[in-house]
């Protein structure tokens, strides 16, 4: 009976124990005492000289080796060991040891246990002896286990623990103890690198880079910049950084604005240096032409020449600074000032021309600038032939007895834009397109057709002449061209007031007295050329027969058939741009400084124009339908504020559009009753919105400044159109409105203008770098014909349109 209690308190003891060690966060095993071979004492112990005593009994000490697991040498150091005197300890980390010295215990009832601050209480050891000078070993164990994380690159790369648990694919193993661990990275099987890990509470990421490596060498221009890896600032160039394979930004920085960045990445095809330019630099080609022939010249840039001759120099230049180059060859030399453009040309050919060398005028060499914008004067005559008789002058008051023609001309003024290339031997072409205004008056009304006293022409005129050059120098050259030219009419007519009045008389072209709308001429003309300036004297001689035109005087003298020709004479002055000139280029090579978004403001003027048959009526509709207020040639006047946007394609094509914002405002000189709504008003306010859509061309003048010919179609929609009165009880005008009503229905309603209209447009921009200029005239296509003027009548087929003139200033950006 005695032995079967024995055994349920043995058992029960022993259940108590396990359930203790379970339960604890530390665990204690049972003491082992280390003896020699055949069971004698650990012979270790008779070569310790330094074997501690108990300071109490004066005994040696017993040897406690603790060994841990599971555990962080910095839980090592808050253990506190109770149930027996520690002399002395020490830690051997190699061996995951911690040895303590402590007094010997040879009589039973003594007990072991462990305690940590923060991890807790360890299970008891009882009944248990430490005799004097022993070696024992007991095995202390935390009972806590972690997840931690392998973070490889590249990808692909597993982390293997302790030979056994392998990494997922996020890199994580997971029931990790806390302590040091065995690492191995495997990738493909193959080991690429082992490590030795200590696992804590706080430490359970681990990062290694196993990539490749090139050592690359950053360099700049100017050096000595500030070099950034990703963000962060690892240097100044030149610097060399051994970098594993990947992608990487680069960024050189000389300050917020002077920088230059690159994404590269680092593998076995990546050059070994990298280069940056925190200012933008162009890699320009130079080399010079002597008789024709490329040659080893000279290169000066600012002053500083190159140490050595060549036939071709490479320059890395700054973008936006200007340079002077001088290139020379046999004692002679060309000078160019030329500034640097992203998009310009890299080959940069120059023409240094022979000094004291004798060559025929086609060889020698002349740097071309074709494209002009010409201005001059020119005026022309009708010659009749017929009978024996001759009689030169003005048709256009050759059949009026009033007005004496004899040997009177046409005078105007030429305005144009012109083209002459030139190419082998001096030969070359000569052409353009002009316009020609002409202006004649009698001094008196003259009776023919409403008494007209003035008469006004609009023609265009292209000449196709075969061009020769002779040079006489680098900036100087005598043109010769001939050939035929072309006269066509746009418009003439004649007015009994000054210039482009009212009550014109339109019919010139084809009738009976007047000469034909187009005319052909054989031309000859003689220029002198200097740098980018050309005179220019012409004399055409008129093919064509006006055989309509008839002169008084020759009328009556004249006998059989008659032939009448137009001669005509023009002396201009035209600036040359374009080609390879002093290295001009055209603009379009230069789209990275054209600004194509601009915000202007510009006045804006309309008037209304009624016609029907050869009738014609302007004026402002805003007052027109009312008898009480005089419209005749008023204009409605306004400002046009708004944003703009302006492309540049290829060759010069480009496109102009943009939203604006018109505000108009009329007074009338004395109230005006209007019949639907029988109030009286005296001022009128517009809101309108505009929108063109027109194509451009772009003709560069010089570097930085331009000439924009644009045209097309223009969309008008009024958004508020409202009467009402500012006048004073005085009728003086005043800030403040004496009636808060007002009429608002003006769009559409009889006598008054549609809200939409599309009209023709031409305009004409001058760009000086941000700023430019324009004027613009819009020519109304869409019909009001609900307006109406009081003095012109409500006939039928009267058509009315819109006619428009902007001329404001712009800043692009």
């Amino acid at each position: 009976m005695k032995k079967i209690v024995l055994f349920f308190s043995l058992l029960l003891a022993m259940t108590a124990g396990a359930q203790n060690i379970k339960n604890t966060p530390l665990t204690l095993g049972n003491f082992e005492e280390s003896l020699s071979d055949a069971g004698m004492k650990n012979l270790g112990t008779l070569f310790e000289t330094n074997w501690p005593k108990d300071a109490k009994s004066g005994k040696d000490c017993a040897w406690v080796r603790v060994r841990y697991v599971n555990m962080t040498e910095k839980d090592l150091t808050a253990l506190d060991f109770k149930g027996v005197d520690v002399v002395r300890r020490e830690a051997n980390k190699n061996e995951q040891t911690l040895t303590l010295f402590v007094a010997p215990v040879e009589a039973g009832g003594a007990y072991f246990e462990v305690a940590h601050p923060s991890i807790g209480m360890s299970n008891r050891l009882h009944d248990f002896t430490l005799k004097p000078k022993a070696i024992y070993y007991v095995t202390l164990r935390r009972e806590a286990s972690t997840t931690i994380t392998i973070d490889v690159k590249p990808l692909g790369v597993v982390g293997v623990l302790d030979h056994g648990k392998r990494s997922d694919e996020k890199g994580n193993i997971a029931d990790v103890a806390l302590g040091k661990h065995f690492l191995q990275l495997q990738q493909n099987g193959v080991t690429v690198k082992e490590d030795t890990i200590d696992v804590t509470e706080d430490n359970i990421r681990f990062d290694y880079d196993v990539r490749k490596k090139r050592a690359i060498m950053f360099e700049s221009e100017p050096a000595d910049c500030d070099l950034l890896l990703d963000g962060e600032v690892v240097g100044r160039t030149p610097m060399s950084i051994n970098l594993p394979y990947g992608s990487y930004h680069i960024e050189a920085r000389v300050s917020a604005k002077e920088k230059d960045e690159k994404y590269i990445t680092v593998d076995e095809a990546l050059s070994s240096t990298v280069k940056l330019s925190p200012i933008p630099r162009k890699r320009l080609t130079f080399s010079a032409k002597y008789d024709g022939q490329k040659v080893n010249a000279g290169l000066l840039v600012d002053g500083k020449r190159e140490p050595e001759t060549k036939f071709t120099y490479t320059k890395d230049l700054v973008v936006g600074k200007r340079y002077k180059i001088t290139m020379d060859y046999k004692n002679a030399s060309t000078t160019h000032n030329v500034k640097v453009r992203k998009k310009m040309s890299s080959n940069q050919e120059y023409t240094i021309s022979a000094n004291n060398t004798f060559l025929w005028p086609w060889e020698r060499m002349y740097d071309d600038a074709p494209w002009g914008f010409s201005a001059g004067y020119v005026s022309k005559q009708w010659v009749s032939r017929g009978g024996g008789h001759i009689f030169r002058g003005n048709a256009a008051w050759g059949a009026y007895e009033q007005c004496n023609p004899e040997n009177k001309r046409l005078h105007g003024i030429q305005l144009g834009w012109q083209y002459n290339p030139c190419f082998d031997f001096g030969l070359g072409l000569h052409t353009g397109i002009f316009t020609e205004i002409y202006s004649s008056s009698t001094g008196e009304d003259i009776e023919q057709n409403n008494y007209n006293s003035s008469f006004n022409e609009l023609a265009l005129y292209v000449p196709a002449h075969l061009l020769y050059r002779f040079p006489f120098g680098d900036e100087t050259a005598i043109l010769l061209h001939g050939g035929l030219g072309l006269d066509v009419g746009l418009l003439g007519f004649y007015s009994n007031s000054d210039g482009w009045a009212s009550n014109r008389y339109n019919n010139f072209y084809g009738k009976d007295g007047f000469p034909d709308r187009f005319n052909l001429s054989s031309e000859i003309g003689l220029g002198v050329r200097y740098k980018r300036l050309m005179f220019d004297v012409q004399y055409s001689k008129g093919i064509t027969d006006h055989k309509d035109t008839r002169f008084a005087y020759f009328d009556q003298n004249a006998l059989g058939e008659t032939k009448t020709k137009q001669n005509k004479l023009s002396m201009a002055l035209s600036y040359m741009y374009g080609g390879d000139y002093r290295r001009t280029r055209w603009l379009w090579r230069n789209l990275d400084e054209v600004y194509p978004w601009g915000v202007s403001v510009a006045y804006v003027s309309k008037q209304w124009v009624a016609k029907s048959g050869d009738s014609k009526y302007k004026g402002n509709a805003v007052w027109g339908p009312f008898s009480g207020e005089d419209v005749k040639d008023k204009r409605l006047h306004g400002i046009q504020i708004g944003a703009e946007y302006n492309p540049l394609w290829e060759r010069g094509l480009g496109l102009y559009t943009g939203c604006f914002f018109e505000i108009y405002a009329s007074f009338a000189d004395e109230t005006v009753t209007f019949p639907n709504s029988y109030e009286e008003y005296d001022s009128f306010v517009a809101l309108d919105m505009y929108i063109p859509a027109h194509l451009s061309l772009w003709l560069p003048l010089g570097d930085e400044s331009t000439i924009q010919l644009r045209g097309g179609l223009g969309f008008d929609i009024g958004l508020l159109g409202e009467f009402g009165t500012v006048s004073s009880s005085n009728d003086n005008y005043s800030s403040s409105s004496s009636s808060s009503s007002g009429y608002s229905d003006y769009y559409g309603e009889d006598g008054f203008p549609n809200a939409f209209n599309v009209s023709a447009e031409i305009g004409l921009d001058v760009r000086f770098s941000n700023f430019s200029f324009f004027t613009q005239l819009s020519m109304g296509l869409t019909n009001h014909d609900s307006v109406k003027f009081s003095e012109y009548g409500e006939g039928e087929h009267i058509k009315v349109s819109q006619n428009k003139f902007t001329c404001g200033a712009a800043f692009n950006f």
